[in-house]
């Protein structure tokens, strides 16, 4: 078998083969939406660039799959991982890197060749103004329609965080607080900052330009594909099918699901959990135990640090239950899994002590905040939709203008899954029973096998909503490398005869899918796009089935012609273009934008700007978030997790922005309190030229540059003492009292707080002159806000920063003080006498500095291992070369 295996096949066969394969993609792409793949107006060089990346990924893609077919149809798992008559045989790892670029190269071309981006305003969201093009110096109008795709999210959120990162590290600080969102926010206590992965540090040390986002994201979907395609290798040894599933897994529905969501890292790293756990389940020596419990370490910790809490926190646990599934499947006794188990225990143990202040500080935070998930609930999906976890088509036909619904994988994936379920692959290969099992845990709580009323008793579980989204990530991940496994059974049956049973049974599995989901289907009238759509992908699948059994009669060449276009229909509509004659089907990612084009407006504030001034846009300008773009301070942000205290303030008193995740009623906060604005801070507001809004009669023009320039003259002083000390029951009284402000600051103080120094009784206001001075000298960093003020008798300085309990570290001339929440929101320290006070604030969370020694532990006790294993002599035993 082996010299059948290397035997070459005639150059002249493979000529034909290959021209043949290429008169076939040529055809396949004139008659799909790769035909206008640029923009019509651009001119014949845009054109050719644009469209020069799908042919090269032809040319690339014509001998590789031919390769394939050739050497490992017939070849057994172990020749294929020996074969000495292929390179890439011998460099299986090298060709599985190449095949993964290659295939996200492909996929992204836009990104990667054509000057669009992930981060364009135009995919589209409003930043500066609130018109397109959205920014200063940005040129394009040609807006995205992502159907329904959470753009915003990272657009006025996660955008910003990279910079934040920069300052704070080049202010020689921890990038723990916020102070540019809502009055100051938690940074790191978010949960989803991504500081401390590995890629993060790209757009930390680019300052956050797009380009460096970009970066990320394409090498992140790379590391999907390569992660994936490893795992599947680990996994059975067969080359045929690793490649397969390195090419197929970056085109999944999920990515245009989450165009440029930071929840799509988290599903990237997620196969290199179960690459961990498959090295480990490998290993024989010390050495290649401390190599595995590192790999397994690292994939968890990006994981983690992904950027997105609900998906990140449930997919470590979905991915590790795989792999312990893994270990306890392919080891052959239960002594064999002890020392594993052992190493992936410990690898767990110095995770959690690393990571500490991490999770810790994220639970903190939480615990004393305010989020839009805090009232119990789970959204799944219905069983019926199962179909779809295999392409979003299913479920975008149930939605208004064929939005997205849920995520994705694909056909290939489909394919793969359901042969694995019908083979005797199970018998063979552990790992696939070990992968589905573990698919079924996320499966059952994403497809209602679970009932919603036991979900939302768990803590935390409860408060995800979105729990068929989320857990489908996890689905995702397993089921596209037991896919793998799947066709890690099925291509070497090429090479006699395929199994009409396996089959059978694969194709019964897929008519109950379809069969269950066709009674639903039935009442709804699909487009055009969607009726044909579906055509093409069964009958692709058909004509792949009857292939198989007429492999003789077409020959390798027809069958490789056959598949390499097959692949073309499964998996197009998950990639990038330019521009398609489906555009509403595909992603369009817009051209890149200079995230740092100086506005005249904003850089005409910071010449105004005497003292700490918060800034606020009026209608859509100045969107919720993009304050942070310009390092500006302002009142409003889509902050996952914010002060509960300050939320209800702006509510209660309608600064309606903070409420609302950037969807609130256009112009909405037009119609705020004077006052509470006032007291927020806010001295400038940004509006489109020209308007004459009377709700925003009683501010000053100041003038007109891109933008118009408002003032309120009776905006409160961010600092100042007063010793007007005023008292109130419920915070409607509050609000009341704002509604008829005159302008000069107050401390207000609830009467049934009983944290409250006994000795503010003594100072409250009763007739006598009011006393107010704003401070000076301030010196702002990211984690520091200290400023001088004067007091001319005893009284109350008050700082209008949010107020968090234990979180904050406060010094009076130096001196350790007491804090506490002053207009309900806000900070206040109490002066007994008159005098000159120096006030120094610092956010350091109440845990972190434990938390920051048990990671130092951690890392510690990791280092001290892992050098032991990789030193410790192995007494005989030698490690598997090829793990």
């Amino acid at each position: 078998m082996a010299s059948r295996f290397a035997s070459p096949v005639s150059s002249a066969k493979l000529r034909r083969g290959w021209l043949a394969l290429f008169a076939l993609l040529l055809a396949v792409l004139a008659s799909t939406p790769f035909a206008r793949t640029s923009q019509p107006s651009a001119g014949l060089w845009q054109q050719c660039l644009a469209v020069a990346p799908i042919f090269v990924g032809t040319l690339v893609a014509v001998p590789v799959l031919i390769w394939l077919i050739q050497r490992l149809r017939g070849a057994s798992s172990a020749e294929g991982a020996t074969a000495k008559s292929s390179w890439f045989a011998r460099h299986p790892k090298l060709m599985l890197v190449l095949i993964a670029a290659g295939s996200v190269l492909w996929q992204l071309h836009p990104v990667v060749f054509c000057g669009k981006s992930f981060v364009s305003p135009d995919n589209a969201t409003y930043l500066l103004y609130d018109h397109f093009p959205t920014l200063p110096g940005y040129k394009s109008e040609e807006l995205e329609d992502q159907k329904g795709s959470d753009i915003v999210a990272f657009m006025c959120s996660h955008l910003h965080t990279a910079a934040l990162q920069n300052q704070a590290l080049r202010e020689g600080e921890l990038p723990l607080w916020n102070r540019y969102d809502l009055c100051g926010v938690p940074l790191l206590g978010q949960g989803q900052t991504m500081f401390g992965e590995l890629l993060q540090w790209i757009p930390i040390m680019a300052n956050g330009t797009a380009w460096s986002w970009d970066v990320k994201f394409v090498l992140s979907r790379w590391l999907y594909a390569f992660g994936a395609g490893l795992a599947v290798w680990l996994l059975t040894r067969h080359l045929g099918a690793a490649g397969l599933i390195a090419l197929a897994a970056p085109w999944i529905g999920y990515f245009f699901f989450r165009a440029n969501h930071p929840a799509q890292f988290a599903v990237a790293y997620g196969p290199w959990i179960i690459v961990g756990w498959a090295l480990l389940t490998r290993a024989v020596s010390h050495r290649n135990l401390a190599w595995s419990a590192l790999v397994l370490f690292a994939a968890n910790w990006e994981v983690l640090l992904s950027g997105s809490v609900k998906e990140a926190y449930m997919m470590l646990p979905c991915a590790n239950l795989a792999g312990l599934t893994l270990l306890f499947a392919t080891k052959g006794n239960l002594r064999e899994s002890v020392r594993p188990l052992l190493v992936a225990l410990t690898t767990g143990v110095i995770l959690v002590l690393v990571s500490t202040p991490i999770w810790l500080t994220f639970l903190d935070t939480l615990a004393v905040s305010k989020t839009s998930y805090d009232a119990p609930a789970a959204n799944q999906i219905p069983m019926w939709q199962l179909i779809g976890l295999f392409d979003d088509m299913v479920y975008r036909h149930f939605m208004p203008n064929e939005i997205h619904g849920d995520p994705s994988a694909n056909a290939v994936v489909l394919f793969g899954v359901l042969w694995l379920l019908g083979s005797l692959a199970f018998r063979k290969n552990r790992a696939g029973f070990a992968l589905f099992f573990a698919a079924l845990v996320p499966l059952a709580i994403a497809f209602e096998a679970v009932p919603a009323s036991w979900i939302v008793r768990v803590p935390l579980l409860a408060n995800i909503h979105h729990v068929g989204n989320t857990f489908s990530c996890a689905a995702i991940v397993l089921l596209t490398i037991a896919a793998g496994v799947g066709f890690a059974d099925f291509l070497p049956q090429l090479k006699a005869r395929v199994s009409m049973k396996n089959a059978l049974i694969a194709g019964a599995l897929f008519f109950v899918l379809v069969l269950q989901y066709l009674p639903h289907a039935r009442d709804v009238r699909g487009s055009a796009f969607y009726n044909a759509y579906l055509v093409s992908i069964l009958g692709t699948l058909f004509v792949l089935g009857l292939a198989t059994r007429l492999r003789r009669a077409i020959g390798l060449e027809g069958l490789g012609a056959l598949a390499a276009v097959a692949l073309g229909i499964l998996l197009w509509r998950h990639g990038q273009y330019v521009h398609t004659s489906a555009d509403a089907y595909v992603f369009n990612p817009k051209i890149r934008a200079d995230l740092s084009a100086p506005s005249p407006a904003i850089e005409r504030l910071a010449q105004l700007e005497t003292e700490p001034m918060r800034i606020a846009g009026l209608g859509l300008n100045l969107y919720t978030g993009t304050q942070q773009l310009y390092l500006r301070e302002g009142i409003y942000g889509i902050d996952a997790v914010r002060n509960r205290a300050y939320d209800d303030f702006a509510i209660a008193t309608g600064v309606r922005k903070v409420l609302f995740w950037g969807a609130d009623e256009t112009g909405g906060e037009r119609n705020y309190s004077r006052g509470a604005m006032d007291l927020l801070n806010v001295r400038y507001y940004l509006d489109h030229l020209g308007n004459s809004d009377p709700s925003t009669t009683g501010l000053s023009f100041v003038e007109n540059d891109d933008m118009q320039i408002l003032e309120s003259k009776t905006a409160w002083p961010r600092a100042f003492f007063t010793n007007r000390v005023i008292w109130y029951r419920h915070l409607e009284d509050l609000s009341r009292r704002l509604l008829t402000a005159d302008g000069k600051p107050f401390a207000a103080l609830a009467s049934d707080d009983h944290q409250l120094p006994k000795t503010l009784t003594g100072i409250a206001h009763s007739g006598a002159a009011t006393i107010g001075t704003p401070a000076k000298d301030y010196r702002l960093t990211s984690n520091t806000t200290q400023f001088t003020v004067e007091a001319a008798t005893a009284g109350v300085i008050v700082l209008s920063e949010v107020y968090y309990p234990k979180d904050f570290r406060v010094y009076l001339n130096d001196q350790p003080a007491t804090y506490f929440p002053v207009n309900y929101a806000f900070k206040g320290v109490l002066v007994t006498q008159p005098g000159t006070y120096t006030v120094r604030y610092e956010y350091w969370p109440h845990h972190l500095t434990a938390s920051l020694l048990a990671a130092a532990v951690g890392v510690l006790l990791g280092g001290v291992l892992f050098i032991i294993g990789v030193t410790k002599k192995q007494g005989g035993q030698t490690a598997l070369k090829s793990a």
